[in-house]
């Protein structure tokens, strides 16, 4: 099986066992993963955060932004053609639903990526090594490496932690993994 046949499959697995998650589960793994990020040394020491504003059936973020944009500066994605630009989160009142069914942040575009000096980032799986797999458009694999300064984590549930994820040279491995441990 070619790399590319193996990442659809880890994602079709991946999507199954997380439509099987309630959302109390979801929720609980959610707020587990943010009592764990918001302890780390680098996240406290942090002025200027990317995160995503989060879908349906991913580790939920809006509560983690709302409980920490005042304090600290949170950025959030928006993709613009085959890139990601990032825009500062100033309330759910700057949010508006993309073509892509996306909350998306309006606004003007942060120009000095080189601010950003923690970055969370979602996946559709992630291995112990820091090899993630998103969910196939190379978004987030395009705008990592620009992103010099930040320390790159990933969150996730527990069924999105696997041995291993088959990666390509452009695939990005992130720094850190934080995985719900409920």
């Amino acid at each position: 099986m070619d790399i590319s046949n193996h990442k659809n499959n880890i994602r079709l697995q991946i999507k199954r066992a997380t439509k099987l998650l309630s959302e109390t589960e979801i929720n609980a793994q959610s707020e587990n993963i943010w009592l764990q990020l918001e302890v780390l040394a680098e996240f406290k020491a942090a002025k200027n955060v990317l995160c995503y504003w989060s879908f349906p059936l991913e580790i939920k973020t809006h509560q983690f932004i709302l409980r920490n944009y005042k304090n600290k500066n949170i950025y959030l994605p928006k993709v613009v053609g085959r890139d990601l630009t990032l825009h500062k989160f100033s309330g759910v009142d700057c949010l508006k639903q993309s073509s892509f069914g996306i909350m998306e942040p309006e606004g003007s575009i942060l120009t000095n990526l080189d601010m950003i000096d923690f970055a969370i980032v979602p996946g559709v799986a992630f291995a112990s090594d820091g090899a993630r797999l998103g969910r196939g458009g190379g978004y987030y694999d395009g705008l990592l490496p620009k992103l010099k300064n930040a320390l790159k984590v990933g969150v996730g549930s527990n069924l999105q932690l696997l041995k291993e994820i088959p990666h390509e040279p452009h695939d990005f491995i992130l720094d850190k993994i934080i995985i719900a441990d409920t």
